[in-house]
């Protein structure tokens, strides 16, 4: 989520906007999402 958020930040111009760390372990900080589209491309 820190990721997006500094990716999001560089996209507003002018954002005065600042990322905090809420000291909480994020679980989904390296998941790496694996979808299967067979079924759509039939």
């Amino acid at each position: 989520m820190k990721q997006l958020a500094e990716i999001i930040l560089s996209l507003v111009p002018g954002s005065e906007s600042k990322i905090k760390n809420s000291g909480l372990t994020d679980n989904q900080e390296n998941y790496k999402a694996l979808f299967d589209i067979s079924k759509s491309k039939k």
